[in-house]
């Protein structure tokens, strides 16, 4: 939680400022809703679209499965100038 201070001369005004405050975070959460929905909606299966691979699924059916395949990430950063 966010504590937010109003500087506001009267009430209408303090008012007025936390409508606009609330109105903001029920359309973000809205927002939210909507996109995590539309998520699951797409996610499709290569099975779905008629490809079939050989052989059964591993433990977690995911790419993790695979012996001598590591799987991570790392952050690659472009700078310009001198590395501190």
């Amino acid at each position: 939680m966010v504590a937010v201070y109003i500087a506001a001369h009267n009430s209408s005004q303090k008012r007025k400022l936390i409508k606009g405050i609330v109105k903001k975070k029920i359309a973000f959460i809205l927002f939210l809703l909507i996109n995590c929905s539309a998520a699951q909606a797409q996610k499709n299966r290569v099975g779905d679209i008629g490809i079939h691979f050989d052989g059964t699924a591993g433990k977690f059916n995911a790419v993790s499965d695979v012996k001598a395949l590591e799987v991570g990430y790392s952050t690659t950063i472009f700078l310009t100038g001198k590395n501190i």
